[in-house]
């Protein structure tokens, strides 16, 4: 049984890459726009982990995920079992749509959000022309 699910919310948290040997997988929050918000727990794995490297705290965002669980005893015999909802599709909600995520980011942790380089820094000047300048020696 392999069913998805999708969720919609706003970005809480992202939290930092959990890497153990070739395993690599991010955390994150979303919470929902209710009377009383939720906030819920999901994971990217792998080759997936680049689908928040262009989302960022505050965004709303739909997601496509699947229920993941498993089950184990620790050493005293007690059995632990432990549930993930593991997404797969990012997409992020604007004005009522749905668009996916850019998923051409240069590196899975570079979660910059810079504004453009004439806002931060005015105009961009001509580039310099010796001729405008006749000094006299």
């Amino acid at each position: 049984m392999n069913n998805s699910y999708e969720f919609e919310g706003r970005l809480k948290k992202i939290f930092p890459i959990f890497t153990r040997g070739t395993f690599m997988k991010q955390e994150f929050c979303l919470v929902t726009d209710e009377q009383h918000p939720q906030i819920i727990k999901f994971e990217v794995h792998q080759k997936n982990i680049h689908l928040l490297s262009t989302v960022f705290v505050g965004d709303v965002l739909s997601i496509k995920f699947n229920i993941r669980g498993i089950s184990w005893y620790d050493e005293t015999g007690k059995e632990k079992i432990i549930q993930s909802f593991v997404a797969w599709k990012v997409n992020k909600v604007e004005n009522g749509y749905k668009t996916p995520v850019n998923e051409r980011s240069p590196h899975p942790q570079h979660n910059y959000n810079l504004p453009p380089a004439e806002e931060v820094f005015g105009k961009v000047p001509e580039p310099f022309n010796e001729e405008d300048f006749d000094v006299p020696f």
